[in-house]
Parts: structure tokens; C-alpha cells; sequence
């Protein structure tokens, strides 16, 4: 939360939610994102990724609004090509609220963002509920071929329930809508049952076309 820093740009995309702990590859093409890239790669390499709100696409060009509550990310690799052009990605870190946008003076939107925290929560609850969640989320290795493995690993790898479920909802989760919910959620008890109500129907769908195959 300290390390986010009170202005910073933001890279606003239509289907894309960036949640704490996720990992977020983007191609980078666009000259005003080229440079905003460059600038990053130059500084502290901290952007906001922000949902742009339906019917952006008349504006797109210009300054669209965005959704107000957005995930900050730091750049944790970068591949540069030889006509400017960037492959990135992006390590999810926070989620932040931006108070407002800067008047243009570069290319891209840059904004003043405040990081939130998570409402107070009861952890014994919280780690019941992390619990069934992640039960759900074993149930599903076998459908996952080596992509379960890896989900095994980073839920190895987390001693904090709540960065569990961000992680792991963010590898499990694509649907844009609930990505957003889960990042504008601030109980952390409220995400898990969010998240533990879309992988369970995402595990009974895979369980569905397994037995038709068989």
C-alpha cells in the first residue's frame, strides 16, 4: 500500500481488470502507450490499469471515462522490439481509487489515485472461507491439465488468505465483470464468497464436458 505512489499513469483498457497479485501480459503498440511505456521503464514502472466504462468506443481516441475504482500494477518484465513497439508484464499490486485525472500534458492520462485497504474482517472466518474456496479450487486440478499444478504452487506459495484468493482468482477468473467486482469488494469475506460461487460453477462446467467426453 506504501509503495503506491499519489499520481501515476493510467493505461485504461475496455475487458481488462487487474486484481492485487495477478499477473496482467500486454502488448504495447499505440504510440500515447509507447510512451507512457518509456516513462514507467524510466521511473518507479507503476501504472494504473483502469476499466474503461461501456461505450467507450465513440471516444476511444480521446479521453473516455473510466471505471473509478482500478488496480495498480508494476511492471515486472519487459521485452522491447526494435520498431518501439513493448511486450510487458504487469504484476498486480493494489487497488486504488483515482480522485481525478491530470489536464493532458503528455500523450497518455495520468491521474491522482489513492491506494484503499480492505474493510476490517473476522480472520477466523475469512481463513474457513479461504479454506472452502481452495478446496473448490483442488477439486479442479485434474481438469486443468499443468495449469493446475501451477495453481497448486500459488497456493503454496501464499501465507495470507486474502492474497490467496486474489491470486488465485485472478488466474481462474476471466469474466470482466466479476473481476471487477472482486477488485471493488473490500470485504475480504464478501471476495471469497464472490469468488467461491464462480469457481464452483466454473468446476461443474468442467466437470460436465469431462463426462460427456467419457
Amino acid at each position: 500500500m506504501s509503495e503506491v505512489p499519489a499520481e501515476l499513469p493510467i493505461f485504461p483498457l475496455g475487458g481488462v481488470v487487474l486484481l492485487p497479485g495477478g499477473l496482467l501480459p500486454l502488448h504495447i503498440f499505440e504510440p500515447r502507450y509507447r510512451a507512457m511505456i518509456a516513462a514507467c521503464l524510466a521511473g518507479d514502472r507503476m501504472l494504473g490499469i483502469a476499466r474503461l466504462r461501456p461505450g467507450f468506443e465513440a471516444s476511444y481516441e480521446g479521453r473516455p471515462p473510466v471505471v473509478p475504482i482500478c488496480g495498480i500494477g508494476r511492471i515486472v518484465a519487459c521485452e522491447e522490439l526494435a520498431d518501439g513497439r513493448y511486450n510487458i508484464l504487469v504484476q498486480g499490486v493494489a487497488r486504488a481509487v483515482i480522485n481525478r485525472e491530470q489536464p493532458p500534458a503528455q500523450p497518455y492520462r495520468v491521474a491522482c489515485v489513492s491506494a484503499v485497504a480492505d474493510a476490517v474482517y473476522d480472520a477466523t472466518a475469512m481463513q474457513a472461507r479461504c479454506d472452502e474456496f481452495l478446496e473448490i479450487c483442488h477439486r479442479m486440478k485434474p481438469h486443468l491439465g499443468e495449469s493446475g499444478d501451477a495453481l497448486c504452487g500459488i497456493v503454496a506459495s501464499c501465507a495470507d488468505p486474502r492474497e490467496c484468493l486474489d491470486m488465485v482468482a485472478s488466474a481462474l477468473i476471466r469474466d470482466p465483470d466479476v473481476r471487477q467486482t472482486l477488485l471493488e469488494t473490500l470485504c475480504p469475506l464478501a471476495r471469497a464468497t464472490v469468488a467461491s460461487g464462480y469457481v464452483s460453477q466454473l468446476l461443474a462446467q468442467l466437470q460436465h464436458e469431462a463426462d460427456d467426453v467419457n
